[in-house]
């Protein structure tokens, strides 16, 4: 943890143009419910609402502002393009059952991050659609 509290990681990756390394800082909640969780794998209302109630400031508020363009944009990308051929499926949830459903819906998301996010060499596209489909799931919960 540097100087200023926040929380950060260096993940150095090679480089396509030849042997030099370029380090990649990857930003991670300094506080809150989500304490060391990268900023990329924040859920979006989440992520909404630091922006709109918490006074940020520095790195954290440009990775929160980068984070909420970057899934506002191809959320955008998403709805251009025709929707799939197969009808949308919705998921019943019982009364009662709504903190289980999110808390299954938050570990697989984590799961699959760990697998998917390109900062652990998976693919960008891949924990794009990661993203959405929770994000799908959890709108579920929301009366």
């Amino acid at each position: 943890m540097g100087s200023t509290g926040l929380r950060t990681s260096n993940h150095v990756q090679p480089s396509p143009i030849g042997p030099t390394l370029i380090a990649k800082t990857v930003m991670r909640m300094p506080f809150g419910k989500y304490l060391d969780i990268e900023v990329g794998q924040l859920p979006t209302d989440y992520l909404e609402w630091l922006d709109e109630n918490v006074d940020l400031y520095g790195r954290l508020r440009q990775a929160v502002e980068r984070e909420l363009r970057n899934r506002r944009t191809y959320w955008r990308k998403q709805a251009a393009e025709p929707p799939p051929p197969v009808d949308s499926v919705s998921v019943r949830v019982e009364r009662g059952d709504e903190a289980l459903f999110r808390e299954m819906i938050d570990a697989g998301f984590k799961a699959l991050a760990r697998k998917h996010h390109p900062d652990v060499g998976g693919d960008t596209t891949m924990m794009q659609r990661i993203n959405c489909v929770a994000e799908r799931l959890r709108q579920q919960l929301k009366p």
